[in-house]
């Protein structure tokens, strides 16, 4: 990224690790990184040549069968297999998952039909594709009536749609605020385009990393008093795994 002039931030429970602990939330399973659109339309196509070939970059261009509207970069030979993908013949390493962030209206109206109208097509489209078995009780019954409802539109369709919705605004050069769409807690995460203008580096795990400058604001709008620890119970991974295995 650094070769190439590319910029991203830490985000989710990996900034909040980076700001809390340091590194890693003791109880996090994986790393979370966010692009503007167009960093991450060039950040996939530079790592077509230049990631290493210890790891895999994942997107529905490079594995048939992932659909997320997110890349994740992969390590080879090892398995982290989550229950709601087990049923995918895909990559199942270990992670980075990589969000791309997008335009949005200024007009809190727009925004809020915008992102009605991307929910219509991914309510769909992860109804469709992440494993039913994976569930139970009532959101397995929920998973059959959307499948239902949504039987006359291909996966394919929905994913395509879904990002059509999402990318409309990015090259409007008067948006003032972005959104993380595809991220698990999308409508917390609407900001100002300023957050991927105003960065400095903070330590996670070692390393220097890239944050906002305006992480607090961040944090605070998601987890509230961030820098207090959530009681015990509450302190667990929120990837449910068929297989782990970390090879040599």
């Amino acid at each position: 990224m650094q070769k190439n002039g590319i910029n991203y931030v830490l985000s989710g429970g990996t900034l909040l690790g980076a700001i809390r602990h340091g590194g890693f939330i003791p109880w996090d399973d994986d790393i979370d990184v966010n692009m503007m659109r167009d960093d991450f339309n060039r950040f996939r196509k530079i790592c077509k040549t230049e990631l290493s070939n210890k790891y895999f970059y994942q997107s529905h261009n490079t594995d048939v069968d992932y659909q997320y509207l997110f890349d994740k970069i992969r390590i080879r030979n090892t398995i982290f297999k989550e229950t709601y993908l087990s049923n995918h013949n895909i990559n199942h390493g270990l992670y980075i998952d990589i969000f791309p962030v997008d335009k949005i209206p200024n007009s809190k109206l727009l925004a809020k039909l915008l992102y009605i109208q991307f929910r219509f097509y991914r309510i769909g489209l992860m109804g469709k594709y992440l494993n039913i078995d994976a569930r139970d009780g009532l959101r397995k019954l929920l998973a059959y009536i959307v499948r239902i409802v949504y039987a006359p539109f291909s996966i394919q369709f929905l994913r395509k749609q879904a990002e059509k919705c999402i990318t409309k605004f990015d090259n409007n050069k008067k948006c003032k605020k972005v959104q993380c769409f595809v991220g698990p807690d999308a409508h917390k995460e609407i900001f100002s385009i300023s957050i991927f203008e105003n960065l400095e580096r903070h330590e996670f795990e070692g390393h220097m990393l890239l944050v906002p400058i305006e992480y607090d604001k961040i944090l605070k709008s998601k987890y509230g008093d961030y820098m207090k620890l959530p009681p015990k119970e509450s302190r667990k991974t929120r990837h449910n795994l068929d297989e782990f295995s970390i090879r040599n």
